[in-house]
């Protein structure tokens, strides 16, 4: 139906469903009968997708939901082209993501309770809305108006994959945020749904809830008006015009029952989305290594010998594509990964195992130990609880044959510790950091849920035990800002010295907080490291230290990254506006011990989102090295549109010592190394990096891990690019649509690889690789 349709926008709210329950109810004495049974599964149908829209849509009061922070942060504040690219580019986006989510698309067959709904729609004007005067829809209406809806839905499977990067080109926020916003996401929204659902068969039941599925859906002032918005024209087009395009289509109706059945022949999906596997190009600063600014290049680096060029060398390579990738699994007949390789999951939907990680010595072994989180994972009846596994001695479980399975080990049988959130919805492990907060020497573990107590978020630190290690699954403390501004705390985690007091303090960011009224600006709260710290069971809300930007910009979202080097704070802002340039990023340079600012540097392009990622390495002469991240960035020829790459991300390597001089705003080369260029459009190159040092028989090798993970059709893959031989070697993994590389990190000569959609054991149940170096 349109959206000037009174009848579809009056089946967007609770009184609709409330009438359809009763009706249910006085109609039908058998609940088990074929057609009721049917009937029933469409009106939760209905619930479902109606509860989603209102959060989808910021609908109800609510505020800084999907569309309303899309518009925000990518359209210059104007919900209506928000709202246009939203609501059809997410069909097409979903498509994208992954197959297996979209396969609702591909119903080849439609049952509608026509006759009932026509009775429902008459309950509901004689019982809930007596004084309005819309007009009861006749069947034949209904008819038309699913008839036209399946054919839409058909040609949205057909060529929906193809329009992808028409409409993920206008909005970062579409392709990155899709699944995980935490107000009106994918998850957000299936777990809104899945807490409705419980209410809504209480109804059927005969239990009748006060407020049907949260006060943001049953409102019982909500009319025809409330919801007006909907369908774009570009939509309505293609329902215009699936009768001539599907010719295919079959229509029965049941005169008997009033149910109208909808099918068509099956039809495969022959216009597969074919994708460049081009690899990403890496650029040398020519001008920068001769010069004799510290011992990093002098000694490690490539000497490039022509002096006579003055451009940026660049390193092409174009007889590499995803085929000449090293394959991490082994089941396959390509060329596979030699070294030792664990790859954990579990049977758990939607866990998101791996989505993070930190490595840190427990149990003051002498040996580190991972903790891996799986942030969605569900603690029934609460969803998204989140739990963290702690494996212990990761080293020495590579190396040993009896606990390494080849293709597949179950985390949970692995892990020693388990340690679950408690709060629903709550994502406990969305961020973790290894910190000494109780200053005993050995290494505790912090762990975030960003959005427990509706959003506020808490974090949860574990303290570590020469004796035991972590042995407790109840936290030591909890830390938690006072209510007021604070959203979404411990959005991100680290453990830094910043007192030199020798122990890691805990940093947490909440790059959605608000700040002097400016929403998602964001913040660092620092917590300083105290034998005080060490009562167990204590609960923190006054942060030591608060870093934040003293011109705080709204969805700024200062604090998405940080990294502390020799007393200077970098903290990564990717939502910074330049002007009327959206999103292009920028990293704020803090003085530790004053909380003052030093020089700044900004992206130059629209929506670049420099900053999103900032990784530091001192390497083995004592000098520094600092890769900061644009995975959004668009690379290419900028003066011609068939080179150019929408989101394909790039990464920058600078010299610490010539970058952090002078209080002004840096441009990008300033100190700058060496570049790396995606070349997929939508690959998001440096969306995770993880620098690595190595010492072997073949020498000294230096260099930067680089995670491409929405390459190849998001089936990603990760570059080990070395700044010693100046060449790239690309990993993949045989998964599609895994997004393998999501997540990077090398410790101790073993690299853990996050696939945040890896899917073979449960959908989206996420993995990680573990290989030693």
């Amino acid at each position: 139906m349109y959206k000037q349709d009174p009848s579809s926008l009056i089946a967007h709210w609770a009184p609709f469903i409330r009438a359809a329950v009763e009706y249910i109810q006085e109609t039908y004495d058998r609940k088990d009968d074929p057609h009721v049974e049917g009937l029933i599964s469409f009106i939760f149908a209905v619930m479902a997708h109606d509860v989603a829209d209102v959060r989808w849509h910021s609908l109800q009061g609510l505020t800084g939901y999907f569309i309303d922070a899309m518009a925000r942060m990518d359209f210059h504040g104007e919900y209506s082209k928000a709202h246009t690219v939203a609501d059809t580019g997410a069909e097409f986006t979903l498509q994208h993501l992954t197959p297996r989510l979209a396969s609702y698309i591909n119903a080849t067959t439609w049952h509608v309770p026509v006759r009932d709904l026509v009775n429902i729609y008459a309950k509901l004007y004689t019982d809930y809305m007596p004084s309005s005067t819309p007009r009861v829809p006749l069947e034949s209406h209904l008819m038309y108006c699913m008839t036209t809806a399946f054919a839409a839905s058909r040609i949205d499977y057909q060529f929906g994959q193809h329009l992808f990067g028409y409409y993920g080109h206008k909005s970062p926020f579409l392709v990155e945020d899709l699944v995980d916003y935490y107000k009106g996401g994918l998850q957000d929204m299936t777990a809104s749904v899945t807490d409705c659902i419980a209410n809504l068969v209480d109804a059927f039941e005969g239990i009748e809830p006060a407020v049907l599925c949260g006060s943001y859906f049953d409102n019982h002032d909500k009319q025809s008006g409330a919801y007006d918005i909907h369908r774009t024209s570009f939509h309505r087009h293609w329902m215009h015009s699936s009768k001539q395009m599907m010719p295919a289509l079959q229509q029965h109706y049941d005169k008997e029952r009033g149910l109208l059945t909808l099918s068509i022949q099956h039809e495969e999906n022959d216009l597969e989305m074919s994708h460049d596997n081009t690899m990403p190009t890496i650029h040398n600063n020519h001008q920068r290594q001769q010069r004799p600014y510290g011992m990093i290049y002098q000694k490690e680096m490539m000497d490039l010998h022509d002096t006579s060029n003055e451009q940026q060398p660049k390193w092409n390579f174009p007889w590499k594509g995803d085929d000449d990738c090293i394959d991490l699994d082994t089941t396959t007949h390509e060329t596979s990964y030699d070294h030792s390789l664990l790859t954990l999951s579990a049977p758990a939907f939607s866990a998101s195992i791996g989505h993070t990680t930190t490595t840190g010595d427990f149990d003051g072994d002498g040996e580190l130990d991972l903790a891996i989180s799986a942030p969605y994972l569900n603690d029934q009846p609460k969803l998204a609880t989140g739990a963290v596994y702690l494996l212990n001695g990761t080293r020495a479980l590579l190396t040993n044959d009896d606990d390494k399975d080849a293709t597949n080990n179950d985390i949970r049988r692995v892990a020693q510790v388990m340690l679950k959130g408690d709060m629903d919805r709550g994502r406990f492990g969305w961020a973790m950091a290894t910190v000494d907060l109780n200053a005993d020497g050995t290494d505790d573990l912090a762990v975030a849920s960003p959005f427990s107590n509706r959003n506020r978020g808490h974090v949860d630190v574990f303290y570590g035990s020469t004796k035991h290690g972590i042995g407790s699954t109840k936290p030591d403390i909890r830390i938690a800002l006072h209510p007021g501004s604070a959203e979404g705390f411990g959005v991100s985690l680290e453990g830094f010295d910043i007192d030199g007091d020798g122990h890691k303090d805990l940093l947490v960011g909440c790059p959605y907080c608000t700040v002097a009224g400016a929403p998602h600006a964001g913040a660092i709260y620092v917590f300083l490291s105290s034998s005080t710290k060490s009562s167990q069971s204590a609960t923190y809300s006054i942060p030591d230290m608060v870093f934040k930007n003293p011109r705080p910009q709204p969805y700024e979202r200062f604090g998405t990254t940080f990294e502390s080097i020799d007393g200077v704070l970098l903290v990564g802002a990717p939502g910074y506006n330049m002007g009327a340039l959206q999103r292009v990023g920028r990293v704020y340079a803090m003085n530790q011990r004053t909380g003052g600012l030093g020089w700044t540097m900004a992206g130059s392009r629209e929506f670049q989102q420099f900053g999103s990622l900032i990784v530091s390495l001192a390497t083995r002469d004592q000098g520094r090295l600092v890769a900061i991240s644009s995975p959004s960035e668009e690379t290419g020829e900028s003066e011609s549109l068939l080179q150019r790459y929408w989101q394909a991300g790039a990464v920058r390597v600078y010299d610490w010592k010539e970058l952090n001089t002078g209080n002004t705003e840096h441009d990008l080369d300033y100190g700058l190394l060496r570049s790396m260029e995606g070349k997929q459009a939508a690959g998001h190159l440096g969306a995770s990096m993880a620098f690595y040092e190595s010492r072997g028989d073949d020498g000294y090798d230096m260099g930067l891990w680089v995670g491409e993970p929405m390459a190849n059709g998001e089936r990603g893959r990760v570059h080990k690019w070395s700044f010693i031989e100046n060449d790239m070697v690309c990993m993949k993994n045989a998964d599609s649509v895994s997004r393998f590389g999501s997540h990077l990190q090398s410790a101790s000569g073993v690299l853990s690889i996050t696939s945040a959609h890896y899917s073979r054991d449960a959908r989206l149940a996420g993995a990680i690789h573990l290989i030693l170096q």
